[in-house]
């Protein structure tokens, strides 16, 4: 089985005040995570696919909370994910590190990206505004076409144009591949889906 979550943010005081106020502690937070995790994947066959920001303890921190994951763990870096190299990835425990990943799945190509897509209006309006000596926007994939798995906003939606966020703040589980396969099906089965498919079309 393949599974998909982003945004676990181990070690991240912020998202863990903003987020995740049912845990007592940031500890306690940790041993939750790990917890659903590990329930719900079993045989170390399964593959989880964990779409950015993964931890912000240093290395020994965070290889210690990768080591305690089950199955088999693909990295797909976010913006958060910087401050390892893959190899450091890869000692701590991912088979594998990209920036992006094509997933083959029912006969179709799924995009797997942190950043959700962008469209060139908002990252003309985006860069122009930004005052961050790095601007994340210019990493958010253009559309062409493929849907995409993403992260990087934690309150959702959980689904837009050909687009599902498995951000773990939304779920607050790991999601399986069917399950994820649903929520595309449901999305786009919608009227406004289908227009909307066809009117962005024409601005990509």
């Amino acid at each position: 089985m393949r599974y998909f979550t982003s945004d676990l943010h181990f070690y991240h005081q912020f998202v863990y005040k903003k987020f995740r106020s049912e845990y007592s502690t940031i500890e306690d937070m940790h041993e939750g995570l790990i917890r659903d995790w590990n329930q719900k994947v079993r045989s170390h066959k399964d593959v989880v696919f964990v779409i950015g920001d993964v931890s912000f303890g240093n290395y020994e921190q965070t290889k210690a909370v990768i080591e305690r994951l089950n199955g088999k763990k693909i990295l797909i870096r976010g913006n958060h994910d910087e401050r390892f190299t893959s190899a450091h990835f890869i000692q701590m425990g991912f088979i594998d590190v990209r920036d992006q990943f094509l997933l083959k799945c029912n006969g179709q190509r799924i995009l797997l990206s942190h950043f959700p897509y962008a469209s060139p209006i908002k990252y003309l309006l985006k860069s122009l505004r930004s005052r961050r000596k790095v601007n994340y926007y210019s990493l958010y994939p253009a559309y062409k076409g493929l849907r995409l798995i993403h992260g990087h906003h934690h309150s959702g939606p959980v689904t837009t144009f050909r687009s599902v966020n498995v951000a773990w703040d939304i779920h607050r589980k790991l999601l399986s591949e069917p399950e994820v396969l649903q929520l595309f099906e449901q999305n786009e089965q919608s009227r406004l889906s289908l227009f909307l498919q066809r009117l962005l079309s024409c601005f990509w």
